[in-house]
């Protein structure tokens, strides 16, 4: 039942965003950054961990931008064939991106990265609800990636995604990471439970 509704989620949202304009998206991907940038987990990140966008997805180029500014370690999600999972890999200022598996974008370099120090990752998905739920594109690779990353130290997960892009709720699974932060170009939801 969860994941019939999940791939209804899915189909919806990669149908709205085929429709979006590239001046409003842009516009909108500023403002998210924005709101990325005044996190108090961005300001005290010694890492952040962006994600190369896809078409119609948030771009993060004012965050890479001031990342680089602030002197920040930038890490790019990448694959690791040889586990069929998903690791990091550090994107220095200058260095190209290449074409990695599914066509996403990742440094061109062989070298993986660790996560070290205070982490803030930058999560894409298809959708969010305001509880820090998300519905990625269904290969459970985020998931995983965060279970690792969330598992060694002081990571902080945001979600960056269009307001129209947040649910009231979203069918979850046992294995589903949820974010501590929701950012869209209108707001910054705050889903860390409450203390």
């Amino acid at each position: 039942m969860i994941d019939n509704t999940k791939k209804e989620v899915r189909a919806a949202m990669l149908a709205w965003r085929k429709g979006l304009d590239a001046a409003w998206l842009a516009t909108a991907s500023a403002a998210i950054a924005q709101r990325l940038i005044a996190l108090e987990a961005y300001r005290s990140a010694s890492t952040v961990c962006l994600f190369a966008s896809l078409v119609q997805e948030v771009r993060l180029d004012a965050v890479l931008a001031e990342c680089r500014r602030q002197g920040q370690r930038v890490l790019l999600p990448a694959y690791r064939a040889d586990q069929r999972v998903y690791g990091f890999k550090e994107w220095v200022d200058g260095q190209s991106l290449r074409p990695g598996h599914w066509g996403v974008p990742e440094p061109d370099t062989d070298r993986f990265a660790t996560l070290e120090g205070t982490v803030l990752m930058v999560v894409p998905g298809l959708a969010f609800d305001e509880a820090g739920g998300r519905i990625g594109y269904g290969a459970g690779y985020y998931d995983r990636l965060l279970g690792l990353a969330c598992g060694g130290g002081a990571v902080t997960a945001a979600g960056a995604c269009l307001d129209a892009q947040v649910k009231d709720s979203l069918p979850q699974a046992s294995w589903d990471r949820r974010m501590d932060f929701v950012v869209t170009e209108r707001r910054t939801l705050d889903c860390r439970p409450m203390a």
